[in-house]
């Protein structure tokens, strides 16, 4: 916040929210409009967050700087105008804005100019600290799990939908219940490669079928995806030799200050 002049930073958006305060957020299926969720004050360090209990905040984040959802935005102004350094902040920076709020974030902090908070956020979150890289892992872990029970559920008749449910299955068994996407497996088209077979989404011998397997787990979303064929398909494991071969110098090249052009050739 000091290297964006930043005396206070409001965030809307789910996953920074989680990164600043370590407070698991409430998952839903659809997308939600910004609202102030959480303010970070540069002096002191404290965090407020909207919240209406205590479970799973952490402890450096004391009750009465909790606040509750309220229906009337104005409800919510008057929660941020009694936050220290509200009146007198000079730039408040933002990781999302409505129209609503950006007309009365002003009366919340009436000497401030509001600026994009977001830029901020990446910065601080572009480099992984190694606690995230735990989380990280841990989610493909679980992602992974997923995926493999699903493809070796994989044959000849079996549908879409219960090869979706036998991966949900099984990453709720690893703890995850929140997919971080909807399709699961496909059945892809023998006549248009990467577009999906028509039919009644059943498997046939032959087939080429694509998984993807999602999940946000403490915060991170893993994600990993796979084509498999049904029944084995001749000249698959050359195939996947040269998969691996491509993956093996793709890792090789992608080092600190290479480009992307650099990646896409290796």
């Amino acid at each position: 916040m000091a290297a964006h002049d930043l005396d206070l930073l409001v965030l809307g958006r789910q996953a920074n929210v989680r990164y600043v305060s370590g407070t698991p957020q409430l998952w839903v299926a659809g997308t939600r409009p910004f609202g102030p969720t959480c303010v970070l004050v540069r002096a002191t360090g404290a965090i407020h967050l909207l919240s209406t209990w205590d479970e799973g905040v952490p402890d450096d984040i004391p009750h009465e700087n909790l606040y509750g959802i309220s229906w009337n935005p104005m409800n919510t102004i008057s929660v941020l105008e009694r936050i220290d350094d509200a009146a007198t902040a000079r730039r408040v920076g933002t990781d999302a804005l409505s129209p609503v709020f950006a007309q009365l974030l002003p009366q919340a902090f009436p000497n401030a100019e509001l600026v994009d908070g977001e830029l901020a956020m990446r910065a601080a979150r572009r480099i992984k600290t190694d606690e995230e890289v735990v989380a990280l892992r841990a989610a493909i872990a679980v992602a992974e799990s997923g995926l493999a029970a699903a493809v070796a559920e994989l044959r000849t008749g079996v549908g879409e939908q219960l090869l979706a449910g036998v991966l949900v299955e099984a990453v709720a068994a690893g703890g995850v219940s929140t997919p971080s996407n909807q399709d699961v497996a496909w059945v892809t088209s023998r006549e248009h490669p990467w577009r999906r077979a028509s039919g009644d989404r059943t498997v046939r011998s032959g087939d080429l079928v694509a998984f993807s397997a999602g999940v946000l787990a403490g915060g991170y979303i893993g994600e990993v995806g796979r084509t498999w064929p049904a029944d084995g398909v001749a000249g698959a494991a050359p195939l996947y030799q040269r998969w691996a071969k491509l993956w093996e110098g793709l890792l090789l090249a992608c080092q600190p200050g290479a480009g992307a052009g650099e990646l896409l050739n290796a």
